[in-house]
């Protein structure tokens, strides 16, 4: 634990910034440690593992088969990225430990992926952030956490 501006802060933190495309797992060890990328448990909607479902383009519909919508292919595609995104941070809260999990998302995937978590990564759940900044850099993030704004 550390303290930080006369709040108690618990630390490691995992912090996952995603949007509906991509997604990065930030650890943060401690208050006054830099945030370090976790690169092994990214991921991007583009390089979905072969054994993913993938959504098909048919579907049927009163025993005949139809062209599915373009919106319902990409429901079904972010549904797909998502559950990776979800067993990502998972494994990431389990493997270094976290004490606390921070999740920075826009409101359409930030809803879904907090359902997605596990029960046990769930409840260390303890800031929700809806702002997409899958592109910002670290140090804007951290700032962001630290001024505890938004």
């Amino acid at each position: 634990m550390s303290r930080g501006g006369g709040v108690m802060r618990e630390h490691p933190v995992i912090v996952a910034v995603t949007n509906t495309h991509s997604s990065r797992v930030l650890l943060w060890r401690d208050e006054a440690a830099a945030m370090e990328e976790l690169a092994a448990f990214w991921e991007s909607s583009d390089f979905l593992e072969h054994d993913d479902p993938q959504p098909r383009d048919l579907s049927r519909r009163s025993g005949r088969l139809m062209l599915k919508a373009r919106t319902a292919k990409a429901e079904e595609q972010l549904s797909v990225f998502l559950r990776r995104v979800a067993a990502q941070i998972d494994i990431a809260v389990s493997h270094y430990g976290a004490v606390r999990l921070m999740l920075i998302a826009p409101p359409l995937v930030l809803g879904r992926l907090r359902d997605l978590l596990t029960s046990t990564t769930r409840m260390k759940l303890v800031r929700e952030i809806t702002r997409d900044m899958t592109d910002d850099t670290i140090d804007s993030i951290k700032t962001l956490l630290q001024d505890g704004k938004a």
